[in-house]
């Protein structure tokens, strides 16, 4: 059952894109098997020679009934006598194209608001508004059946025919809100982060319904305290991963060394190369190197 605009504009273009369909006076999704294209021929005589021409695996609509049809269920089901859908099924009822505009929301001429999934209405014609300025409708022009057309209000566009819709408004059945999307988790690591600071962060964390860890902040649940970075020192068993070691710690001829744990030796704040460092192992440095080349075990 179609109750959001979403659903809607994914109906129609799964129609346009993969059913053949074919203008068919008063039809809301029937096969074109033997049984009904004698119906509907009868009933459509200006285009009976089309209705009996056309392939068993070929449904038929009008523009009013091709939304109806969608409404009322139609699943693509040879096998259905309506494709699958049921008259006035699903609390939608069985009105015209001219009575249906009357009874949309939001009705407009302007077209700058229209949104996926409206109602659009000229006279004795109807489609859905499907997005980027194109519209589903069943019609015999150029082609018979349903198709994708341009939103001549909106400007038209290469390669799709146009047509003048007149209003647009939002269908009685259907929710226009936007679906929430899916919950994200979002890992934050905040070091040295203190004070007003902070709090902006933990605001906009909570405007933005962000969760840490899986747990959703709240003004009532601070963040807890932040640990305070990590500062190299003389003793600690660090991880090199690999580069430059210099002869003096401001020197400017380094030395390939390959990764391997070390101990530092030596600190010498403002020096070019301010970490001495002595491997523990088999590899790793021995002499001068840069902060940016290892790293806490």
């Amino acid at each position: 059952m179609i109750k959001t605009a979403k659903q809607l504009v994914a109906a129609c273009l799964d129609v346009v894109n993969n059913y053949k369909t074919m203008y068919v006076l008063s039809c809301f999704g029937a096969p074109m098997n033997a049984k009904n294209k004698e119906r509907y021929a009868k009933a459509d005589p200006k285009r009976a020679e089309k209705i009996r021409a056309a392939s068993a695996d070929t449904f038929g609509f009008d523009c009013i009934c091709f939304i109806k049809g969608l409404l009322w269920g139609w699943q693509g089901d040879a096998s259905q006598v309506y494709g699958g859908a049921e008259y006035k099924s699903n609390g939608i009822p069985d009105v015209g194209t001219d009575q249906l505009i009357k009874q949309c929301i939001d009705v407009s001429e302007d077209f700058s608001t229209i949104v996926p999934g409206e109602y659009v209405w000229l006279p004795g014609h109807c489609g859905i508004y499907v997005g980027d300025g194109l519209a589903a409708e069943a019609t015999f022009e150029p082609e018979s059946g349903v198709q994708l057309q341009a939103v001549l209000p909106m400007g038209v566009k290469d390669g799709y025919p146009a047509t003048g819709w007149v209003k647009h408004g939002k269908l009685p059945w259907i929710s226009y809100e936007e679906e929430a999307e899916e919950a994200k988790t979002y890992r934050v690591t905040l070091e040295g982060v203190n004070g007003s600071d902070r709090e902006e962060l933990e605001a906009t964390a909570k405007a933005k319904g962000w969760k840490y860890d899986g747990v959703e902040i709240a003004a009532a649940k601070p963040l807890a305290p932040a640990e305070p970075a990590w500062e190299p020192k003389e003793g600690d068993t660090v991880r090199f991963k690999g580069g430059l070691q210099y002869s003096q710690a401001n020197g400017t001829a380094g030395e390939e060394r390959p990764a391997g744990l070390a101990k530092i030796t030596i600190h010498k704040p403002g020096k070019l190369h301010p970490y001495h460092l002595v491997k523990t192992g088999k590899t790793g440095p021995y002499g001068w190197v840069d902060r940016d080349t290892f790293e806490k075990t």
